[in-house]
């Protein structure tokens, strides 16, 4: 029997040998309940090639959860400004293999949550005039690790996925709910 939709030996990073110093360890969320950690590069700093390897390495077990996340969900492609796609997909190895034959070939990947969010809309005179409910959603990027010279830079690819939970809602507000206030 299955006590958790991400079991306990993929929801564990690997422990590095030796400390890293370009490397952050993320947990994230998948339900009130269970987590996953996973490595994650700093900003701008180079890897050291043990931390490089760290990464590679730990690629198989992410793509297991991610596979599980999209079967479950679906994922639609996505660059850094825009979703790619709108329908989602429900096969990973099908997902990857059009990420391949976009010529995108990418060593590690990480994934952020972005937890669900009630967020204003505002018209061009900044008074809100709708509310939208942005669903929890994990957004899954994908790195290209350049040799640079005694280590690595990682590089994150434009493209990317994204695994949401449900739709995003906007709901207008009605005129008479729409407030000015002045100072």
């Amino acid at each position: 029997m299955i006590d958790s939709f991400i079991s306990s030996d993929l929801a564990v990073a690997p422990n590095p040998l030796g400390l890293v110093s370009s490397l952050k360890l993320l947990t994230i969320p998948v339900d009130s309940q269970t987590f996953f950690e996973l490595w994650a590069p700093i900003a701008d700093a180079p890897l050291l090639a043990e931390e490089a390897m760290l990464l590679r390495g730990d690629r198989p077990r992410l793509e297991e959860i991610c596979e599980k996340l999209t079967w479950l969900f679906g994922a639609t492609s996505s660059d850094q400004e825009t979703v790619c796609s709108q329908e989602p997909d429900y096969d990973w190895l099908h997902l990857m293999g059009q990420l391949e034959q976009s010529g995108a070939h990418f060593d590690a990947l990480t994934i952020d949550c972005l937890p669900q969010a009630i967020l204003p809309n505002a018209s061009l005179d900044g008074i809100t005039t709708a509310w939208t409910v942005r669903p929890l959603s994990w957004q899954i990027h994908f790195w290209k690790l350049e040799p640079v010279g005694r280590g690595y830079k990682p590089v994150q690819l434009p493209t990317g996925l994204s695994i949401t939970h449900g739709q995003p809602i906007t709901r207008q507000l009605k005129a008479e709910m729409v407030v000015t206030r002045s100072v």
